[in-house]
């Protein structure tokens, strides 16, 4: 209950400090569209673009200060913990995994409208003090831990 609790204060501050709910995928997909409009690509006629506007900059939205929080976040933990290195697969296969991973994520968070940090932060404390969440948002708190659980059983096999 406890962390519920963090949770809908995190959401309430956050919520009253932007006007807006914790959102990360969809200025992902913005910041895309400003990279190749960079390199030259004209997005503006892009149903996606036209439905979310594609307006300002991600330092001018609040969700880009969070995109650009969790780079700079992450850089500095690294960076004080002494542990960058720069690292490259040794198997060319991981190379293939990683793309498809990404383009299989990517794709469900796009098809899903929204992302695990949004499920997490604003779907499932979303009628507190009442324990309602969202039913997407409970199915997300059950099958989540299962399929991480399967899929470490899956890894763990011996021979793998």
């Amino acid at each position: 209950m406890l962390c519920s609790s963090s949770q809908a204060l995190l959401s309430a501050l956050y919520f009253g400090l932007t006007s807006t709910v914790w959102a990360v995928t969809g200025e992902f997909t913005r910041l895309g569209g400003e990279i190749l409009q960079v390199f030259g690509v004209d997005v503006s006629g892009w149903e996606y673009y036209q439905m979310v506007k594609l307006d300002g900059s991600t330092w001018t939205r609040p969700d880009g200060w969070i995109v650009w929080g969790m780079f700079i976040g992450a850089l500095m933990m690294v960076l004080l913990s002494n542990s960058f290195k720069v690292r490259l697969p040794q198997q060319k296969r991981r190379y293939v995994q990683g793309f498809v991973g990404g383009i299989i994520a990517g794709f469900g968070a796009r098809l899903a409208l929204g992302c695990n940090l949004a499920a997490f932060f604003t779907g499932v404390p979303v009628n507190l003090p009442l324990p309602k969440p969202g039913l997407s948002s409970l199915m997300w708190v059950v099958l989540l831990p299962s399929f991480i659980w399967a899929l470490w059983c899956t890894c763990s096999l011996p021979g793998r």
